[in-house]
């Protein structure tokens, strides 16, 4: 379970509203006919409010331009649909993990063993509080 401070709710509450706009966007859109009359109805569906802009070459434009055709999509649409999977997929490395079900009972084990004594930890913990003095 991931940890954040108070100050960071805004944050993760636009992160999950995003997250949620994109599971359903794609479940929309793999679900949606091929047709451009589908598609752009659900395009006017999402309402869009900040704008990216990029600089790229031309050769990395047309090469954009051509694997979004392949799909039957908008270039935007493509770019977007592209950074947000990537996006997913940082973010699920780093607050996830998967492990085998022997290496899982031995994680849990872990978990569940009592904490070793640390004379060091409690020494620093019975000495002058360094930040109220």
């Amino acid at each position: 379970m991931l940890t954040f401070r108070e100050s960071d709710r805004d944050f993760h509450e636009r992160v999950d509203k995003v997250c949620t706009m994109c599971y359903i966007n794609n479940d929309v859109l793999n679900n949606a006919t091929s047709s451009c009359a589908a598609r752009k109805d659900f395009m006017t569906i999402i309402q869009k409010d900040t704008r990216i802009d990029l600089r790229i070459g031309n050769s990395q434009k047309d090469f954009l331009v051509y694997a979004a055709g392949l799909k039957n999509m908008k270039l935007s649409a493509f770019v977007l649909n592209s950074a947000i999977k990537e996006a997913e997929d940082i973010v699920a490395n780093k607050t996830q993990f998967s492990l085998s079900e022997d290496k899982w009972k031995v994680f849990c084990t872990a978990l569940d063993r009592p904490a070793r004594e640390n004379t060091k930890l409690k020494k620093l913990f019975k000495g002058p509080d360094l930040f109220h003095e």
